[in-house]
């Protein structure tokens, strides 16, 4: 967000505040306003006779006149004040000028007094006619003194007319009113243009403390999330390092001591499977560190070439195919034509599908994974799709950050160190691509990474049909 976007945010947000202690008084004045409207139509209809008789007609037009006004500044403000009540759908923006029309329109309506009960060369009528006026700015004044937009739109209006008003009445003391209200409305406005801008840095730098308080929290309640999943993380990883720590140093025992004899090579021989088995894994889950750890310092280089995506996929394929044929879990593997030639560096491409495929087996107790490799025109997309367990819709926007695991009813099960999908992400982004997922529980997932083409190799690909058969599990 640019410097000037945040100004405007900020202004906008104490334009709201200021819209907020304006609106209560506003509503106030338009339920008190018609009853002095009546006393004073009535005291000017003749029943002080030294305000005069002004005609009825204009008594009767200017009464009327400010209960309309009356009646559409108090449904202004309800709906205001509904709407602000839902912060998720306020506006204050929408509402500034409004707000600032109903504030003018109020005003230029009381003001509007010096004109329809006006009488040319009475002094008096004349006189608290002006006094009237000024004391609807005054009141205005400690209403809108906060606001220096929203005492313009009343004062700027009420004083011209007033000023209008009283010169081009003949009267010496109407001119002498006018004189006076001139100099009133320069002092009054240079006053309440000084108070409103304290208020407003007031105003402002409020806001901007409980915006940081609001990032302090979340900054904190992020601190304290990312370190309870690395303590689940050093816990698990704990627990996966010592299992086969303690196979490798178990099985070499036995070799060593000769515990079966001499010449037990078929046991021996086992045993050391067993070692190599163990030793693998634990490398894979070293390797996985190193590699994110090399990420996340940007120190991890692709050598990407033209490799055989079919080829690829079936290579990945085999590393899970026995632990699947175990479970009674489908495999399928497709290409798309279109789709067999890939950008990549080829051990990060076979790691993410390894990945990706591994973790579907990890939550699929039973159906099947399936692995399609397809073309949008502008990168080859490989989705995995399974029949498992699903991941629930909460934890969805977490389950590529390092240490987190999709709770399911299979996690106790399966046990792992949260790292797998973490470095599918960083890899296909070091290849500009994306990941997404989608899951619903008891259906299934699908993950999707995207490899983007050369830019001489991209083109519009229409979407082939599904074949028979097929069903998108997500």
């Amino acid at each position: 967000m640019t410097p000037l976007d945040q100004a405007n945010r900020l202004a906008t947000a104490v334009a709201g505040r200021q819209m907020e202690l304006l609106s209560r008084p506003m509503l106030q004045s338009a339920y008190g306003l018609p009853m002095w409207a009546l006393v004073i139509c009535w005291a000017f209809s003749g029943a002080l006779p030294f305000l005069g008789h002004v005609a009825p007609v204009n008594t009767i037009t200017w009464f009327i006149l400010v209960c309309m006004v009356s009646a559409i500044t108090i449904a202004v403000g309800k709906t205001y004040r509904a709407e602000s009540e839902r912060p998720e759908a306020f506006d204050a923006a929408r509402w500034t000028p409004r707000t600032l029309a109903m504030t003018a329109l109020m005003s230029s309506t009381w003001a509007s007094i010096c004109w329809f009960l006006w009488m040319p060369g009475n002094d008096i009528n004349n006189l608290i006619l002006a006094i009237l006026v000024l004391a609807g700015v005054m009141n205005g004044i400690i209403a809108r003194v906060m606001w220096f937009r929203s005492y313009m739109a009343g004062a700027a209006i009420s004083f011209p007319m007033l000023i209008a008003r009283c010169a081009t009445d003949g009267s010496d003391v109407s001119h002498l009113v006018a004189a006076i209200s001139l100099c009133l409305f320069l002092i009054v406005t240079a006053s309440v243009r000084t108070a409103s801008r304290k208020i407003d840095s007031n105003i402002a730098a409020q806001i901007e403390n409980e915006r940081l308080k609001e990032e302090n929290a979340r900054a904190r309640d992020e601190a304290e999330r990312a370190s309870r999943l690395k303590s689940d993380f050093l816990a698990n990883m704990s627990h996966e390092l010592r299992t086969p720590l303690n196979a490798i140093l178990g099985f070499s025992e036995v070799i060593a001591a000769q515990h079966f004899g001499p010449n037990a090579s078929a046991q021996y021989r086992d045993y050391a499977n067993h070692i190599n088995s163990s030793g693998q894994h634990l490398l894979g889950m070293i390797n996985d560190l190193l590699d994110i750890a090399k990420i996340e310092a940007g120190k991890l280089e692709l050598r990407p070439e033209w490799i055989n995506g079919e080829d690829a996929l079936a290579q990945s394929m085999r590393f899970i195919e026995d632990r699947a044929a175990a479970k009674g879990i489908r495999l399928e593997a497709i290409a798309d034509p279109c789709a067999r030639r890939l950008w990549v560096d080829e051990r990060a491409f076979v790691q993410v599908a390894i990945n990706l495929l591994s973790n579907a087996l990890k939550f699929t107790k039973h159906g099947s994974i399936r692995a399609h490799l397809c073309s949008d025109g502008n990168a080859i997309i490989l989705r995995v799709t399974d029949t498992g367990c699903g991941i629930p819709a909460e934890r969805l926007p977490r389950v590529f950050e390092a240490f987190e695991q999709a709770d399911n009813g299979y996690t106790s099960s399966n046990m792992g160190t949260g790292l797998g999908l973490t470095l599918v992400r960083g890899l296909v982004g070091l290849h500009g691509g994306a990941c997404s997922i989608e899951s619903e529980e008891g259906v299934g997932t699908e993950v999707t990474a995207s490899f983007p083409l050369p830019e001489e190799e991209r083109r519009p690909v229409a979407p082939a049909a599904p074949a028979d058969g097929e069903a998108r599990v997500a």
